[in-house]
């Protein structure tokens, strides 16, 4: 039998759908977008993801400058700007998307790391779209958990959270307190998840 926690996520195609969600995009200290009718692409893949698309009529199209129409895809890329801060080609349309994508003609996306923050209702989210079949959950465990790092044992404890992810590995969050500090350094690594928010050493 296959572990389920070593399988993941394989859709037969990118899927369009509307979002229920208010979905906002700001830029600088701007709302570039804020639709309560934005269209969520969920895929998967080398540089593909889970994002928002939004109709024109919810889009600031004045903070969009300088068209560039692409000849071979037949998209539109726009330079995005807001007071003294530009992307070039940071938001596109597609005018004649077809089969799955057919949806998606005639609305914008943005880059999502070039944009300064993404909102679905009033709470920001990072990295994509939060995919709405995906589930999260973090339970409380009684399993003994060891973590050993070159024979030395670093951490012990009975009382571990234990993180569920839809098609992903099991992950063991574990108490500070059965922990050993003193084989710790804080470094300035940090990281984002959409369904975690961001997280960074401890100081």
């Amino acid at each position: 039998m296959q572990d389920p926690s070593l399988t993941f996520p394989i859709l037969a195609g990118p899927v369009v759908e509307l979002s229920p969600r208010r979905v906002r995009v700001r830029f600088g200290e701007a709302f570039i977008a804020d639709s309560t009718h934005a269209l969520l692409l969920r895929q998967y893949g080398p540089n593909r993801l889970p994002t928002y698309y939004f109709p024109p009529s919810d889009v600031r199209m004045e903070m969009l400058a300088h068209a560039t129409p692409d000849p071979e895809s037949g998209d539109t890329y726009w330079t995005v700007r807001a007071a003294d801060h530009m992307v070039e080609n940071a938001a596109w349309m597609h005018h004649a998307a077809s089969g799955a994508l057919a949806d998606l003609t005639g609305y914008l996306t943005f880059a999502w790391s070039q944009m300064t923050g993404w909102y679905e209702e009033e709470e920001e989210i990072f990295v994509h779209a939060r995919d709405p079949y995906k589930r999260v959950d973090v339970l409380p465990s009684a399993r003994h958990v060891r973590v050993v790092i070159a024979g030395e044992t670093i951490a012990d404890t009975h009382q571990p959270f234990l993180l569920f992810e839809t098609s992903l590995p099991t992950r063991y969050y574990l108490p500070i307190e059965d922990v050993r500090q003193e084989v710790l350094e804080p470094s300035d690594t940090t990281s984002q998840c959409p369904y975690k928010g961001r997280a960074a050493t401890g100081r």
